[in-house]
């Protein structure tokens, strides 16, 4: 028998449930494992390559310890209807765990928490790490959108994180664009590996959710390569199974100021109205939009076609200072995306060469280490 407080559960489920996935071939991990032992109540919600896990305080101590499987979307829905002001009570007996909430008694059905499929932490980690924690949710949020979500390229599945010269330069492509930033990193040796997609998305969201400042990065190898890593956020960790693959060699991706000797800078805000209101007349989201500049000239066109020859759309919008001259195609979507990425900036330098090739976008007169390549249309 053990009690906790109906808001502490509920914020505790918040933190694990969103891992967690109906699976009719691994009805277990359709669970939350909770296990108790003294005063405290640990909750954790897998899927079997990722793990969530956090914790709540009892009311009181629990009279002996006790690890239960409960399927979470019926917790979920118990308590999102539970008054603030009352306590939950458990009592576990051999094939359910019965609550109650003031008046209301519930019966859960139970499977034995011996049986969950915890993600195994090795003893020793092989790379630790120190991040801070806006820092990092802000640099995630960038990489999201150009994570591929092909399933044959495996690889790019996922954001890579690099770690060198006490650095983390983190990065995420799906072959048609890229973004590439450097963040501070204490207490990192030379390491690197991919995280998924799925789970890059969950340590936003935790991220976003709590208070803590700082996030310490376990890491563990199986042979060559990393096979799990785990980011201890204070009130949650999140556990993760790695890709065991080869990222591309980025750096090579990243045109320099050689190549790309063209720019044009961009109020940021302006641009992404602009291509906003011309896009109107597309018939799905990226969709081609055209960037045309005359040499030396004081504004920028950005033109936009639907599927009738009937339906277009154009717009000038006024630089700063001269453009060089281009004429290039792009995925509106991957604009749209670019320029969401380089929110907190007003202006944006985008470097070219002869708008058939790589464009590169970065904030202008910022000393950040924030780069975005775009491929254009052929």
């Amino acid at each position: 028998m053990f009690k906790v407080g109906s808001n502490d559960f509920r914020e505790a489920l918040s933190r694990v449930g969103k891992v967690v996935e109906n699976s009719p071939l691994h009805e277990i991990l359709s669970s939350l494992l909770l296990e108790v032992d003294g005063g405290e109540l640990r909750l954790t919600g897998s899927d079997g390559q990722l793990e969530v896990t956090t914790s709540c305080k009892l009311k009181g101590e629990a009279k002996e310890a006790a690890a239960i499987a409960v399927k979470a979307a019926k917790l979920s829905n118990i308590v999102q209807y539970s008054p603030a002001k009352d306590d939950i009570s458990f009592k576990v007996e051999k094939n359910a765990v019965r609550l109650g909430v003031g008046r209301t008694k519930y019966a859960l059905s139970l499977r034995d928490g011996k049986q969950f499929p915890k993600l195994a932490a090795a003893k020793k980690a092989d790379f630790e790490a120190e991040l801070a924690s806006a820092e990092l949710a802000t640099t995630l949020k960038r990489m999201l959108s150009a994570i591929s979500t092909m399933t044959h390229r495996v690889n790019l599945a996922g954001a890579f994180f690099d770690f060198k010269d006490k650095g983390l330069t983190l990065v995420a492509t799906d072959g048609h664009r890229m973004v590439i930033e450097e963040i501070s990193a204490k207490g990192a040796t030379e390491a690197s590996f991919i995280l998924p997609r799925k789970a890059v998305a969950e340590l936003i969201r935790l991220l976003d959710a709590g208070a803590g400042k700082k996030v310490k990065l376990r890491a563990e190898r199986k042979g060559e390569s990393f096979r799990q890593a785990a980011f201890d956020l204070g009130d949650a960790t999140l556990t993760a199974q790695l890709i065991p693959e080869e990222y591309p060699a980025y750096a090579r991706v990243i045109p320099d100021s050689k190549t790309n000797s063209s720019s044009i800078t961009i109020d940021r805000e302006g641009l992404l109205n602009s291509v906003r209101q011309v896009c109107a007349v597309h018939d799905k989201p990226g969709d081609v939009i055209e960037f045309i500049a005359k040499d030396q000239a004081s504004s920028l066109e950005i033109v936009a076609k639907g599927g009738s020859e009937e339906d277009s759309a154009e717009l000038d919008i006024g630089l700063s200072g001269k453009a060089d001259a281009i004429h290039c195609k792009l995925n509106s979507t991957y604009v749209q995306d670019m320029l969401a990425a380089f929110q907190g900036f007003d202006s944006i330098d985008m470097s070219f060469k002869n708008g058939k090739e790589k464009l590169l976008f970065c904030p202008h007169g910022s000393k950040t280490a924030l780069k975005y390549v775009v491929m254009p249309v052929r």
